[in-house]
């Protein structure tokens, strides 16, 4: 299926409630401190979209692509983080962030994996962490990241 263009593609400090972004290429978009509370942007292109510092509490982020889409301090409580791709995103480390939000299963064990891709401080923990994923499943993660870093 096509995406729908969006011309402008400025929506900085906007108020959004409910609304449908569904099916759109909202590649570059801005998206800065804009209100989008509940909003659906399933199957949207997401790439390097800007939302530093909205608020998307509630919003359903299924099948999106995610390429260097920046969310630096926004709010995604409640909301439904299911991205088809990811890779590159920028998430900022909060309570606002996190609190209720539904996540797919791939983007949770992304998340998951990144810290065996770290030093870790305990080797235990470590090897219990890459038992929880599962090897085959680690082995896939780590064919995934290094293909995405290559690009």
């Amino acid at each position: 299926m096509e995406l729908k263009k969006v011309e402008d593609k400025k929506f900085t400090n906007r108020k959004f409630f409910n609304k449908d972004f569904t099916d759109l290429d909202l590649s570059n978009a801005d998206f800065r401190g804009a209100t989008l509370c509940e909003c659906n942007f399933s199957r949207s292109d997401l790439t390097k979209a800007d939302f530093r510092g909205a608020n998307l509490w509630g919003a359903d982020l299924t099948d999106t692509i995610m390429y260097k889409t920046d969310f630096k301090d926004a709010i995604l409580a409640r909301s439904i983080f299911a991205p088809k791709r990811i890779f590159g995103v920028t998430i900022s480390i909060s309570c606002d962030t996190f609190e209720g939000m539904k996540i797919s299963r791939t983007a949770w064990l992304y998340w998951l994996y990144m810290p065996l891709m770290m030093e870790a401080p305990d080797s235990e923990i470590a090897g219990r962490l890459r038992t929880a994923i599962g090897e085959d499943t680690c082995a896939a993660l780590e064919r995934v990241f290094k293909e995405q870093i290559l690009q």
